[in-house]
């Protein structure tokens, strides 16, 4: 399967919540990734360090807010992966959500996960 970057943008975020979002990427991709977490204005709160494949993770720490649109677009840029994933900071995800949504993609389509709030 193609490399898929999970962009993750966060603004005045629970640390513990985007944590979790992390950590979930990590336990249950099962395919090639990297996150890019774009904090949008201070307190730049995320340690890259404590992740155990850092290589797989970046974080973008805007000065002062920006505003998501720009948040986005910037991580875009820094994007490696074939395909994009937007996620809010406070998700979890299945066993490779990454593969099944690659699974069935065609060149012109956007693919929008199952929402459940729990």
């Amino acid at each position: 399967m193609a490399k898929t970057s999970i962009l993750i943008p966060a603004r005045g975020e629970n640390i513990d919540n985007l944590e979790r979002t992390i950590d979930s990427v990590y336990d249950n991709a099962t395919g090639d990734f990297e996150i890019i977490v774009g904090i949008d204005g201070p307190p730049h709160i995320l340690d890259r360090s404590q992740y155990r494949d850092d290589s797989k993770l970046k974080i973008i720490n805007f000065p002062s807010t920006v505003g998501i649109k720009t948040n986005i677009n910037a991580m875009c840029a820094m994007a490696t992966g074939k395909y994009i994933y937007k996620s809010d900071a406070h998700c979890s995800f299945s066993k490779g959500f990454d593969e099944i949504l690659q699974a069935d993609m065609q060149p012109d389509w956007i693919v929008t996960p199952r929402f459940y709030v729990l």
